[in-house]
């Protein structure tokens, strides 16, 4: 019979293949000490050497071809005492193979944060517990039960003096928050390997499972390679370098979101507050009517109203202006894994629009003849109306967006034209760089002012006139750093090609 012994160093369990065998996990005898002042110079020692090493080390291919197991079993004589400090790491690289959202270079990210923790700062290779889906063992998968064990595994036990180390690599989403505990009013979250089956993991239980419990003299460093992944530890303050200063990040519900008395960095890939600004909601609100708020219910019935009684030679026009964000596709019906919605004035507290819904309400009905024009200046709005072909202006041609699930996308023989504000993985933008005064969705504006001056204009020359102004006016600011690149994705339905003819 198997047995198994425990580390007393880093309380991982492992099997032994010799009964007489012991474990020992070996810790180094210097410490963390002195003020935080150092702390923080220590950190960020460490950030650039492992800038550096990783910059030399990333492979071109961004490709997995090692697949030997990195969580490395104690060996030798354990003692009974646990000794501190200590040094303890957690490295999560999620690759979801076999998905059309996987990602490439998540494993060599983790074997290069080992390696740079082990070489660089001494720490045990049997405390660095390491989840990929190519480790064999099922415990060594980033399952989101085997992420949320290993979570309360890194800092269980932690005393003054112990360096801990998080780090994650994979998808990150966004969803509304519904406790008052997010300023900006959504919740980040990590997806492990099983997030479409068993869902995702927010920071707010993050938090409360790797920050709370951090005692005085413990340090945290976490490293979330991953989207939206600004406050994914949900601390206190969030540090601005263009004014060298910290920002409130505390909960409008008062909610806890400190440590024990220990410290906790976070380095995060990206900001997760970048979404377009909403003017035409607030024109909303201002109405005294309750049925022209831009509620869902009033959207949804709007959205019916539209298309009702239409007939052949009948023209239609759905415009959005305000927030877009995505969520994983459970119907196989969209061929990148996630739907596209909108969001009402109250989503949250009612929840959002989905591509699916806009689709069968406001596509699906159009007869031979009618045509519906749709502009949506939104984040994530690619796909927003989930058409059939998506027109590429690089190659002059149409691309395949029917569903892997064969759910219905077409009319009932009219045209649906959708015009988007950028790609469903990309931001769209509000600026003053048009205007020089008012807050514009730069899709809309560009739109308007192109078909101003020429209303004849036809589909075709209108995406070209849009695009040339943007290169335009990036050639003389630096706009192009933030502004998405316009209708990358061109939706439209089958048949139409003929609409953007020269």
């Amino acid at each position: 019979m198997e047995k198994t012994a425990t580390s007393k160093r880093c309380n991982t369990q492992y099997s032994l293949k010799k009964p007489e065998s012991k474990c020992k996990c070996f810790v180094p005898t210097g410490g963390q000490s002195g003020d935080n002042q150092e702390r923080h110079h220590r950190f960020s020692q460490f950030v650039r050497n492992f800038a550096e090493r990783f910059k030399n080390k990333l492979s071109s291919s961004g490709e997995s071809t090692n697949v030997s197991s990195m969580n490395v079993k104690p060996s030798g004589e354990s003692t009974n005492a646990e000794t501190h400090p200590r040094k303890r790491a957690l490295l999560c690289g999620v690759t979801y193979k076999n998905k059309k959202y996987k990602l490439k270079g998540t494993v060599n990210d983790v074997r290069y944060m080992r390696d740079f923790l082990m070489n660089k700062y001494r720490y045990p290779a049997e405390c660095i517990r390491v989840l990929t889906e190519d480790e064999k063992e099922d415990i060594f998968s980033p399952t989101k039960k085997n992420i949320q064990e290993s979570l309360k595994w890194l800092v269980e036990g932690s005393e003054s003096g112990d360096s801990l180390v998080f780090y994650f690599s994979g998808h990150g989403l966004r969803q509304p928050d519904f406790n008052d505990d997010e300023r900006d009013g959504f919740d980040e979250t990590i997806c492990p390997v099983d997030f479409m089956q068993e869902g995702m993991i927010l920071d707010n239980e993050i938090n409360s499972t790797i920050v709370w419990p951090l005692k005085k003299g413990v340090t945290l460093h976490a490293i979330v390679d991953a989207c939206h992944s600004g406050t994914i530890l949900d601390l206190e303050y969030i540090y601005k370098p263009e004014t060298n200063d910290w920002e409130d990040n505390s909960a409008p519900s008062k909610a806890r979101k400190s440590t024990s008395g220990g410290i906790a960095i976070c380095l995060s890939a990206c900001d997760d507050d970048k979404m377009a600004a909403d003017t035409t909601v607030r024109k909303f609100q201002d109405e005294k009517e309750d049925i022209f708020s831009p509620t869902k219910k009033n959207i949804q019935e709007s959205l019916k109203w539209l298309v009702e009684g239409s007939e052949s030679g009948d023209s239609l026009v759905f415009y959005f202006s305000g927030h877009g964000l995505r969520q994983p596709d459970f119907n196989d019906d969209e061929r990148d894994g996630f739907d596209e919605t909108i969001c009402p004035v109250d989503f949250m507290q009612e929840g959002m629009i989905l591509d699916n819904e806009i689709n069968s309400t406001i596509v699906w009905p159009l007869k031979k003849g009618v045509t519906l024009h749709a502009i949506v200046d939104a984040c994530h709005s690619g796909t927003i109306l989930d058409l059939e072909y998506i027109y590429k202006p690089e190659t002059n041609d149409w691309e395949d967006n029917s569903a892997p699930s064969k759910a219905r996308k077409s009319t009932s023989g009219g045209i649906a034209i959708c015009l988007s504000a950028c790609d469903d993985d990309k931001m769209a933008a509000d600026t003053t760089a048009f205007t020089g005064k008012a807050m514009a969705g730069a899709m809309t504006y560009l739109m308007i002012e192109t078909i101003k001056k020429d209303a004849e204009i036809t589909y075709g020359h209108l995406l070209e006139r849009m695009r040339e102004m943007v290169e335009q006016f990036n050639d003389k600011s630096c706009l192009g750093k933030f502004l998405p690149t316009f209708f990358y994705h061109r939706k439209i339905q089958v048949g139409f090609p003929r609409i953007l003819a020269k």
